[in-house]
Formats: structure tokens, sequence, C-alpha cells
């Protein structure tokens, strides 16, 4: 068996048809709502009841499933790690330098901008900051008929923000003389983060973006027409194109932190893999079936949806 998040559904149903066919082994998908395949595996697994293959996020929720023994510990010469992913995602699945999946897609925040009201991001942070100003109409706030909004940033969230910190020469934890990394060593709060911190304050009290306005809010203004250029992750991109809008991408602009620096923002990433439970009935044919919902058709198919 199969587990899978929803909007999964379809795509593993159609690939588990076609590894019946191939190899006449079956698979049943099963989708699973409102809690993470670890949660689910958690409690299903140490009796009997869970099933052999899991689609599962990677970095911390994969370490805290590994520390409760729920999944099974994979050879990467035989995943193809090295030889069959890009850098960026050969960690995702890995914790304590062991693996416990094989990697599907990598998810990060960029700006998305409509094309029907500016056909191109500028490519310099400063000059999409005054498009933005010429751009925006806050009007008598958020529920004014005539509103629009040159750029939305949810500024209260990290997870955001935390590229232009990067910029600045903000980091979170430094490495030792081994590189490794160092959690004695925390650069939240260096020159370079408090900078970016004023840089950000700055947009709010120029008016350059509004405040009081959660992140579901701003999506919702993107969606309508009413906002120009919002800093989003790749999980909404599909909402916007079924919406209708014209949606362009592009990295979050260089911004000048000195009269000779540029600095370049480096946002948080994260991604989900598959991983097989630790308590499975049929580890062979589940690792096999990693190989083959790995082959570059699906992966492709994986990304497009």
């Amino acid at each position: 068996a199969l587990w899978v998040g929803e909007q999964l559904v379809d795509l593993f149903t159609k690939m588990a048809a076609d590894y019946e066919a191939e190899t006449g082994f079956p698979v049943v998908v099963n989708s699973y709502t409102g809690l993470t395949a670890s949660d689910k595996l958690a409690l299903d697994g140490p009796f009997g009841k869970g099933g052999d293959v899991y689609v599962q996020g990677g970095g911390g929720d994969l370490a805290q499933s590994i520390e409760k023994g729920l999944f099974k510990e994979l050879s990467p010469e035989e995943m193809e790690l090295e030889t069959k992913f890009i850098s960026g995602a050969q960690g995702l699945m890995q914790y304590k330098g062991k693996l416990y999946g094989v990697p599907l897609g990598i998810e990060t925040n960029a700006m998305f901008y409509n094309k029907d009201i500016i056909s191109e991001l500028p490519d310099t942070w400063e000059g999409l900051v005054e498009w933005a100003k010429s751009y925006n109409y806050f009007g008598d706030g958020i529920k004014s008929k005539n509103e629009k909004f040159g750029l939305l940033i949810d500024y209260s969230n990290p997870y955001y923000t935390w590229a232009i910190n990067e910029a600045y020469g903000g980091y979170i934890f430094g490495k030792d003389a081994d590189g490794n990394w160092n959690p004695q060593d925390i650069g939240i709060d260096n020159d370079g983060s408090i900078e970016a911190t004023k840089m950000i304050k700055g947009l709010i009290d120029d008016k350059v973006i509004p405040t009081n306005m959660a992140i579901t809010l701003m999506q919702s203004k993107f969606t309508s027409g009413k906002a120009a250029v919002l800093l989003d992750g790749s999980w909404d991109l599909g909402t916007f194109r079924k919406a209708g809008v014209n949606v362009g991408i592009a990295p979050i602009p260089s911004i000048k932190i000195s009269d000779t620096e540029r600095g370049t923002p480096i946002a948080f990433s994260g991604g989900y893999g598959l991983a097989i439970n630790s308590y499975t009935l049929n580890p062979e044919e589940s690792i096999d079936f990693l190989k083959f919902a790995t082959r570059d058709k699906y992966v492709l198919e994986y990304y497009e949806i």
C-alpha cells in the first residue's frame, strides 16, 4: 500500500497501474488529509496497519520520524542518490549521514508577478521598491474597492523574509573549522540581520508594503488581480494558474547593501520524497517501487502537478 497526500492521488494511481502492468505486483493507493504521513504512520505502523511506502516531508519532519523509528534505512548506492538527484536534493531525505528515502521535489520562495500588470520584474530590489511605490494605492485600508498593491510580503514570517537577511550577511547557524554546523554560532542578530530588519521596517514606514495583512489575504489579492507582485512559495503556483492569473516567476532580486556591494537573497527550501515504513512486510518490493517512482518520466509529472 502507498500513502500519499490528496493532491497526488491521481498521479500515483496512474503510476501504481504502470507498476503493476510491468511487474505484476499490485499497489493500493490511499490518501491522507489533515495529518502528515509520519503522524499517521506513528499511529498505524507499530500495530501492523501501516502502508509500505509514504510520501513524506524531508528535513526536520523526516528527522523526527527517524527518531521514532518509522522509516527504513536505504542504500545511497542502490537508490543512485549522487548520480540521479541534484546536489540540493541529496540531503533532503538523509539524517545523520544515513538515507531514509528518495527525493521527489524541492520547493522554495520566489517573486510571483502578474504579467498583465508588470510585464517583467525589475532586476534589482531598489527598482522593484520604486515601481511598487509608484503603483500602490492602499485606499482606506484593505476594504477599498480601488486598492492596488505593487508588492506584498509577509514580513511577520521569517520563512519569507529570511532571504533578505542572507543578502545582508545574516545567517542562522555558522560552521566550525571542519565545515560542520555550529549551534553555538548564531547569526540571527548580527549586523547584517539587523540591517535587513531595518530595511524591511523601512518598507512599512514608506508605505511600500501594507501592514496587518495575513499571507492568505495576500494570496487572495494576487489571485484577484489586486496585487502585482507577491513573495510566495512554489506550492501556490497551481492555485494562481487555476485562477487565470498570467503569472511570471523570478528570483528575489539582488539588494544594494552598501555603496560598493550587492547582496544575493538566499531563500529557505524544503521538499518531499518517498520513504519506506520500517514495519513493512514487503521491503524488497517497496525498494523496487521507489526506483520505479523516481524514473525521469514520473518525477517530471510530479513536478508539473
